[in-house]
C-alpha cells in the first residue's frame, strides 16, 4: 500500500495574500533518500519536499549562500542552494517550514 500522509503547511503568497491560507500537499516519502543516492540527475524526478530550515551563510548583505534543510516526510537532508538560486529565498518563494 502506497499510502502517504497529507501534511498542512500554512502558506502565504508573498505578492498576493496577506492572510495564510491553508493548502493540503502530500510529501514524496523516499524522496530525499533517492535525491541522496542519485548520481545523475533526472528532471522527470521532481518530488514533493518539505523545506524546514534555511539559514544565510557568510557575512555579506544579501548573503553570498543559503543552507537549506529539506524534508520527504521520513528522512532529512541538508545542503547548500546553488547561489544562482539565491533568488528563489530573497523573492519569498522559498521559507522555512513551506
Amino acid at each position: 500500500n502506497n499510502h502517504i500522509p497529507r501534511l498542512y503547511i500554512p502558506f502565504e503568497h508573498p505578492k498576493e495574500s496577506k492572510s495564510p491560507s491553508l493548502i493540503a500537499m502530500s510529501l514524496t516519502h523516499g524522496s530525499v533518500t533517492t535525491l541522496v543516492r542519485t548520481k545523475e540527475p533526472n528532471p522527470a524526478f521532481q518530488p514533493i519536499i518539505q523545506v524546514i530550515n534555511v539559514k544565510p551563510v557568510g557575512s555579506n548583505n544579501p548573503p553570498d549562500r543559503f543552507r537549506v534543510v529539506l524534508s520527504d516526510g521520513d528522512h532529512y537532508v541538508q545542503g547548500m542552494l546553488a547561489s544562482q538560486l539565491n533568488y528563489l529565498v530573497t523573492d519569498g518563494s522559498v521559507q522555512e517550514n513551506s
